[in-house]
């Protein structure tokens, strides 16, 4: 954790290299979180606002990337589309309806963002696909100074879908939290909101559809008490509620401005700790635990090839391994056989003078 940045994505590669081949479901996820580690590590220090006065230099691929996240029906792609003010992710009355991640950038992707493969959208609204990253490009003012992404339901009926907006949090400069009233109380955003604070990830926690202030208060106090300190919580007001919030706490493109990307060594030791925990508790340690197995068991069958060692035993042992020899004989060939062997001895006997009188006798030793 001493070394530097580069340094440090320098092993990383490394060890990334070194997964190649291994092709298993955790090597998958490991090798994700990998990739997500690395480009972390080539972040630079800045702000959104900061985009704006480096336009000239800074290039688009390095733009900050803000994800949003949040359950069924809380309404990530209206909140998406109504901060970029057009209708670029598709939206619906289904729930689960958005099916991958949709990125909406003016300029290119970092290479590998989210190590999934990038494509076009072929239609507006783009609905998304699980296994990639489809692209939205438009010329919107704020998508000078950033990216946004649309991610699939953590809480959905699909696994997948659960794994790509996990996927998308890891690759995120900043993110987005949206709840509802009906799902603000969710167990499945808690670990992110602490993953959130130990990557020291910029976040904004927004409640979509509120129809009260008791509602946005009663969320600040769940944030506290997961460990978030003095959360300051969004509000957007339902379409048809008599109460709306304050207009300095609602959600809007001047306020996602107002965050500060400013990735901290603090929060990329914690990134690697964790990806390299993984390595070693979801790969090595099964790999290793496999080897021994295997060690063991061509140790017991070497030890069955082995010759036995000679050594001498007191007469009446070696008397009962004759007898128990013996016996063990007996009992492989089986009383039957036995048997029918005394039963041939007969017949043997009779054989054998025919066979000595078919001889010609001559001389004195014939009579």
């Amino acid at each position: 954790m001493s070394s530097s940045r580069s340094e440090i994505q320098e092993k990383l590669e490394r060890l990334n290299r070194g997964l190649t081949g291994i092709a298993t479901p955790a090597a998958d996820r490991v090798r994700g979180d990998l990739a997500a580690a690395i480009y972390h590590c080539g972040r630079g220090a800045g702000t959104v606002e900061a985009a704006i006065s480096e336009a000239g230099t800074r290039p688009s691929a390095r733009l900050p990337i803000i994800g949003i996240i949040g359950g069924t029906g809380t309404g990530k792609s209206t909140i998406v589309n109504r901060l970029l003010g057009s209708e670029l992710s598709a939206t619906s009355f289904r729930r689960t309806f958005t099916a991958g991640p949709v990125l909406i950038t003016r300029d290119a992707l970092p290479g590998g963002f989210a190590a999934l493969i990038h494509m076009d959208a072929d239609a507006r609204p783009a609905r998304g696909q699980s296994d990639r990253v489809t692209i939205i490009r438009s010329d919107e003012p704020i998508l000078g100074e950033l990216a946004l992404v649309d991610t699939p339901d953590i809480d959905g009926e699909l696994v997948e879908h659960h794994a790509v907006a996990d996927r998308i949090f890891r690759w995120c400069d900043a993110i987005v939290f949206l709840v509802s009233p009906e799902k603000y109380q969710m167990p499945e955003l808690q670990p992110y909101y602490r993953l959130a604070q130990r990557y020291v990830l910029p976040a904004l926690y927004v409640m979509n559809k509120a129809d009260s202030a008791a509602v946005v208060e009663d969320y600040e106090q769940l944030l506290v008490r997961t460990g978030t300190p003095s959360p300051t919580v969004l509000a957007v007001a339902r379409d048809d509620a008599t109460w709306q919030p304050d207009p300095s706490r609602t959600l809007d493109a001047a306020t996602i401005r107002t965050l500060q990307i400013n990735p901290s060594d603090a929060g990329l030791h914690a990134r690697v700790a964790d990806v390299v925990g993984r390595v070693n508790d979801q790969l090595l340690q099964p790999l290793l635990e496999r080897r021994s197995r295997i060690d063991r068991i061509i140790n017991h069958l070497n030890a069955l090839t082995s010759d036995a060692v000679e050594m001498d035993v007191h007469p009446i042992t070696q008397q009962l391994q004759r007898r128990m020899r013996e016996k063990s004989v007996l009992y492989l060939i089986g009383p039957q056989r036995v048997l029918d062997r005394i039963r041939s001895v007969p017949s043997m006997i009779v054989r054998m003078p025919v066979a000595l009188s078919s001889r010609p006798s001559s001389g004195p030793e014939a009579t």
